[in-house]
């Protein structure tokens, strides 16, 4: 079955809803990526619900910087090919602007993962930050899939040899002419 891509939260039909999703930018598909993801699988396989990926394009730090040098460590593409190729459903690619980036963490928590995409759960990684100024923790997450009915996963950080395993790290692993180091985060 080919992944579908949806760019909208707003105006979804029924059957784009309830999905399982991982949240994050996901720019390299790292093995940390990775891990959220398979977390998000776990729990699409127990609600018998589709497995997904919630992103932004542009990326956020694109968008707040736009004249800052390139950084990212794949395309929109090839983020989307690689999502794919591992076996996610739906990935839902919202319009990073500024309305999306105006939503205070309720507002997210309300507006696009209970209302519009109709989430059942959704996964995040220990340092996951969202809305407006990044404000949003982990706890305010946990505290509104409660209040507002969606679960919430949290997946462990994942480290390869004495570093967390990240975009930023990967990009510095590059930068520093240490391609080997950064080949065993992306995982691929």
């Amino acid at each position: 079955m080919r992944m579908k891509v949806i760019r909208d939260y707003q105006f979804l039909e029924v059957a784009d809803k309830g999905a399982s999703v991982a949240i994050g930018n996901f720019d390299g598909v790292h093995l940390g990526h990775q891990s959220v993801i398979d977390v998000a699988l776990n729990k699409a396989r127990d609600l018998h619900a589709p497995l997904g990926v919630l992103t932004f394009e542009p990326h956020p730090r694109t968008y707040f910087a736009p004249n800052a040098p390139p950084f990212r460590l794949m395309s929109a593409e090839a983020r989307e090919t690689r999502l794919s190729k591992i076996g996610v459903d739906v990935l839902y690619e919202l319009n990073f602007n500024s309305n999306l980036s105006s939503l205070t963490p309720r507002e997210f928590a309300q507006n696009v993962i209970h209302d519009g995409l109709g989430l059942r759960n959704v996964v995040v990684g220990a340092d996951f930050c969202f809305g407006k100024g990044r404000t949003g923790t982990v706890g305010d997450l946990l505290r509104y899939g409660k209040e507002m009915g969606f679960g919430v996963s949290i997946a462990p950080l994942i480290t390869a040899g004495l570093s967390e395993v990240s975009s930023t790290s990967i990009r510095n692993a590059l930068g520093e002419g240490r391609p080997q180091d950064a080949a065993d985060q992306l995982g691929h």
